[in-house]
């Protein structure tokens, strides 16, 4: 038997996909269970959104400080912690009190990331410059540059290609010196 589905609890666009017969029933069904999945998820971000609270700036033993948002005692939101001596910053999204999704480091060297995290490290896509000068633009996984991406020297050299574990493994394309 098919659950009843008032038009307000589906999205009526998506029913043009399935007029009539067995198909639009079946489209129905799934659109109300796909509505219902959706409204008990946003419930649930809320309810967590609510307990997420902002707090002013805290300093841990090792001098470190951090000043954004916490769930519970974790860091869980935006926020910035940085080094005990300034050297490094990380601005960005934290879950369960690390660095997850986007985020930037930056260093006293002049080095900086933008990008993508997962798990404290550089996962996901992002852009590296380093304190030489050169830069890394393209995948990172656990905290090296993995899959394609582009290398620029600090001389104007790009090369295009393919990094595994660090390490530029095949050049896919080269433009010579743009300086």
């Amino acid at each position: 038997m098919m659950p009843s589905a008032s038009s307000s609890s589906i999205n009526p666009m998506l029913l043009l996909l399935c007029p009539g017969s067995a198909a639009a029933a079946c489209c129905k069904t799934m659109l109300v269970d796909d509505n219902e999945l959706l409204l008990r998820r946003r419930a649930e971000r809320q309810e967590q959104e609510e307990k997420i609270k902002w707090r002013p700036k805290r300093l841990y033993t090792d001098g470190r400080t951090y000043e954004g948002q916490w769930l519970g005692d974790f860091r869980h939101g935006r926020g910035t912690e940085r080094s005990a001596y300034g050297d490094f910053v990380y601005e960005g999204d934290f879950v369960n009190d690390r660095y997850e999704g986007l985020g930037a480091m930056r260093w006293s060297n002049g080095a900086n990331y933008v990008g993508d995290f997962q798990d404290n490290q550089k996962h996901g896509r992002g852009h590296e410059k380093y304190a030489s000068g050169d830069e890394y633009r393209g995948t990172f996984r656990a905290g090296v540059p993995h899959g394609k991406g582009c290398f620029i020297h600090r001389d104007g050299q790009i090369f295009h290609g393919l990094f595994k574990d660090g390490k530029l493994v095949e050049v896919l394309s080269r433009d010579e010196n743009l300086n």
